[in-house]
């Protein structure tokens, strides 16, 4: 029986939840389950480079991001994307940030913005000096599954004893919806990469099981801030939903503060 590609993160959360340890390990071997192609291209980010619209519910996600960062720390930010985080990193005296990405349209927009910092058109594994401080924003959706934990382990180790690696990454994405399948050639294409469907459960068990453990996380909401007002304002909403039997709002991204668990 052939397995649809985008149904694969819900079988391991189904191992999850049956507590089916073996199989879930499994499912990240080589040829365990089909995968979707690399979709996260350069080509893809030189052309987001120019992409400069940044939705409040991304500034949030950023600053709660930058709150949990020790402040004066040596940090390295993969995929550095679009940097809105730097300004909000320099408020916490980081001592020095370095940000890699894969595209060097990315890196040569911001190293002309942010000359005081490091700003590298490199990849994790080209890197070979110690951080105090690890984030992947946004940035695991877009690593197969087959390739995630080599990902992990290359966090691991360029963090320092008990270092930080803290992510983020959407949870509860319907990705066979937002792919789109040419009619001709069959050729998969995600507007923003992704290949990847998370929920908060398999983002955790992804990093325990690659060493780490998990100090805390945080939802971001679409349209809810997470002040005591913007949750409270939800926890309302919620109350009004299931009256009206209909589901209660789901996040839209999750952050996660670990620790190099050693």
């Amino acid at each position: 029986m052939s397995i649809n590609p985008f149904k694969v993160d819900e079988l391991r959360n189904e191992f999850l939840r049956s507590n089916d340890v073996e199989s879930f390990y499994s499912s990240y071997k080589k040829g365990a389950f089909p995968e979707l192609d690399e979709m996260s291209t350069i080509e893809l980010w030189d052309d987001l480079a120019e992409y400069n619209v940044a939705p409040d519910f991304r500034i949030r996600r950023l600053a709660l991001v930058a709150s949990n960062v020790p402040k004066k720390s040596k940090l390295l930010d993969v995929g550095v994307g679009w940097g809105e985080i730097i300004p909000m990193l320099e408020d916490r005296n980081i001592t020095e940030y370095v940000g890699i990405d894969f595209s060097e349209k990315i890196i040569n927009k911001l190293s002309q913005k942010h000359k005081n910092h490091r700003l590298l058109n490199t990849t994790l594994d080209q890197l070979d000096e110690p951080f105090d401080v690890v984030l992947a924003l946004e940035v695991c959706e877009h690593i197969l599954a087959t390739n995630i934990m080599s990902f992990y382990q290359s966090v691991q180790e360029r963090l320092n004893p008990k270092g930080k690696f803290i992510i983020s990454v959407p949870v509860y994405e319907n990705l066979e919806n937002i792919t789109l399948k040419c009619p001709n050639c069959g050729h998969r294409h995600s507007k923003m990469g992704h290949v990847r469907s998370y929920t908060p459960e398999l983002i955790k068990a992804e990093l325990e099981m690659a060493g780490f453990k998990i100090l805390k996380s945080s939802f971001i909401y679409t349209s809810f801030s997470n002040s005591f007002f913007g949750l409270t304002k939800m926890a309302i909403v919620n109350v009004g939903l299931f009256i009206l039997r209909m589901a209660k709002i789901s996040p839209l991204n999750i952050v996660i503060v670990a620790e190099k668990d050693n």
